[in-house]
């Protein structure tokens, strides 16, 4: 299940797995938010989906630091899904 607090798109945290680590929003901060009042506890959420290759790098690297594959994704962009492979994240790509 998709935490609520992630903006709608292809990049996103799973609710209920983010273990508060901080090294994602560290990692991206300008796509990756932090809620400590969301009724969940702390929880990381993507706050901006990426517009760019810079973003898009700096999304992957947050899943990379991310150190209970809380954040994933979903999309069907076969040169993001390289670009993940690539990294030995593909556990972390939603597969329909």
């Amino acid at each position: 299940m998709i935490c609520k607090l992630n903006i709608q798109g292809d990049f996103y945290v799973e609710n209920g797995e983010c273990i508060a680590c901080t090294l994602p929003v560290t990692e991206s901060p300008e796509l990756i938010g932090a809620d400590e009042s969301a009724g969940i506890g702390y929880h990381c959420y993507f706050k901006k989906q990426p517009e760019n290759n810079v973003e898009v790098e700096s999304a992957i690297n947050a899943m990379e630091v991310s150190c209970c594959e809380a954040h994933r994704y979903c999309g069907k962009d076969q040169k993001i899904i390289k670009q993940i492979t690539a990294r030995g994240l593909e556990s972390q790509i939603d597969k329909a």
